[in-house]
């Protein structure tokens, strides 16, 4: 899993179908690129994000809820990732903070909750975190149009 530095750049771009969290987070080492580079790459990796997310909520629409949390969670299914960066996938979560989907680990992480899926990929984050408070601010912003956090 990747190593976070204070240089390190996590954005989550966020949506909301119905009762369902629709994420994709995106995470980049500002360290490794000059400065112009980094911003050409954060803008291209948001851009990712958004598409992926958007075109994740429209087949929520035309083939169901429970079809595209199927296909995230089949990791051999590319239809709801970015297929140049290993972790550009989505992400589901009810709106209680429970998680429906995971494109890179659903084994691991379908079923709990968001703390635990974040504690997962960020240990140094124990004690630090409280997971239902960021699964509220993620839902208030997606109930007010999604965006970023």
């Amino acid at each position: 899993s990747p190593q976070f530095h204070t240089q390190s750049l996590v954005l989550t771009m966020m949506k909301l179908s119905g009762s369902v969290l629709v994420m994709m987070v995106v995470v980049m080492l500002q360290q490794a690129l000059g400065a112009v580079d980094a911003t050409s790459h954060q803008m291209q990796k948001r851009a990712m994000a958004e598409l992926l997310v958007d075109s994740t909520l429209k087949a929520i629409e035309t083939d169901g809820l429970d079809v595209v949390l199927g296909q995230i969670n089949n990791l051999n299914n590319t239809r709801f990732r970015d297929t140049n960066d290993v972790n550009g996938y989505v992400v589901a979560f009810a709106n209680n903070g429970t998680c429906l989907a995971h494109g890179q680990r659903p084994g691991d992480f379908v079923g709990r909750t968001t703390e635990d899926v974040i504690l997962a990929k960020i240990p140094e984050l124990k004690d630090k975190l409280d997971g239902w408070k960021v699964n509220t601010l993620m839902v208030e912003k997606a109930q007010a149009g999604g965006g970023w956090v």
